[in-house]
């Protein structure tokens, strides 16, 4: 188990290395040559006050900002709220590095490799949380499997003969990190499995065809894959990561933080709004995100969003202690106190509620 371990840490620390040399790298070139996205230049130091530039993807993680726009939440907020387009996932945060986005949603994995990679980010509140009703359909992650697929478990694929074929949307992303320790919570070894890289948009066809065996997916895409193929969850992020395996965080960078502080406090209270509206309104908001994406409606399912937007210092912790034991990190490197602040808490919900 040792070794298995070691082989998980191996892998993780030479891709978090990999894709922090990248990011500074393309955040240099930028920075040296203007920064531009499809011929705009963008340059957050000249950003005007309550201007909010995002990237949002047609993926799951694009519902808060589509019904932002859609319910009017930033509008009622005063803000001018503008999307400069997609942006891969994995280039996003080098995208938030160089000022061509002023706020990620994101994980804490994600924060912590900005920091690492010299990049001054501070999340501002939490977006994400896992159910505390037990409630699969409120998870961040399933790992799905057609309906007459072997495995029944994420545990029997250590009964496979076979090599299992697991997709995720990007390699040294938090998919990764949580399948890694579904790995070493089951005791498999890595040699049981190989990832394959599949946009999420993808994955369903892949199960289809059996170019995969386990789909690695988001809410909108779980739901469309068992509703319209009845695939079947193996596992859940809270079988990886316990009550942490939802968290994702609202991120900015020091300086805009610094500069645009009634900004941030705005983009909070607005996003926030969005979120617990999706929260209310389940079913609605799957379909907005359906109709975005381009998938089934009637089985889409939104993301379950924080009530309070109150940053959770305990599931913090968990994913640091997470990243520590796959080599991410060293022991002690961060705490939850290096990650965020609560300088925006009077934009929180006031509420009891600090899931």
């Amino acid at each position: 188990m040792k070794d298995k371990k070691a082989n998980v840490k191996v892998v993780l620390s030479i891709i978090s290395v990999i894709v922090i040399i990248l990011a500074i790298a393309v955040a240099v070139y930028y920075l040296a040559d203007g920064g531009s996205n499809s011929g705009t230049t963008v340059n957050n130091t000249n950003n005007s006050n309550n201007t909010i530039l995002a990237s949002v993807n047609n993926d799951c993680s694009g519902t808060a900002f589509f019904i932002g726009v859609t319910q009017g939440f930033f509008k009622d907020a005063g803000l001018n709220f503008v999307d400069v387009g997609q942006t891969v996932t994995s280039q996003q945060p080098t995208a938030l590095a160089i000022g061509q986005v002023d706020v990620l949603d994101t994980d804490p994995m994600t924060l912590v490799e900005l920091l690492m990679s010299g990049v001054n980010v501070t999340a501002v509140a939490q977006s994400g949380v896992s159910a505390t009703d037990g409630d699969p359909d409120k998870e961040y992650l399933h790992w799905d499997v057609t309906n007459n697929s072997d495995l029944t478990t994420f545990a029997s694929i250590n009964n496979s003969s076979t090599v299992i074929k697991i997709g995720i949307n990007t390699m040294g992303g938090d998919s990764q990190l949580q399948t890694n320790a579904l790995l070493q919570k089951y005791n498999i070894s890595p040699d049981k499995i190989e990832y394959v890289v599949i946009p999420e948009q993808n994955q369903q066809e892949a199960l289809i065809q059996g170019l995969i065996d386990v789909a690695c997916l988001q809410p909108a895409f779980y739901g469309c894959s068992e509703y319209r193929i009845h695939a079947r969850p193996i596992a859940t992020s809270a079988d990886a990561m316990g009550s942490a395996g939802g968290m994702s965080l609202i991120v900015f960078t020091d300086s805009f933080i610094q500069q645009h502080p009634e900004t941030v406090d705005q983009f909070i209270i607005a996003y926030k709004d969005a979120e617990r509206w999706a929260d209310d309104n389940r079913q609605e908001a799957g379909n907005i995100t359906a109709q975005r994406l381009g998938l089934c409606q009637g089985g889409a399912i939104a993301h379950y969003y924080s009530y309070s937007g109150a940053i959770n210092t305990t599931q913090l912790q968990d994913w640091l202690n997470e990243m520590t034991v796959q080599g991410v990190i060293k022991p002690g490197q961060y705490t939850p106190s290096d990650l965020y602040t609560d300088e925006f808490q009077n934009a929180w919900n006031d509420t009891n509620d600090t899931s």
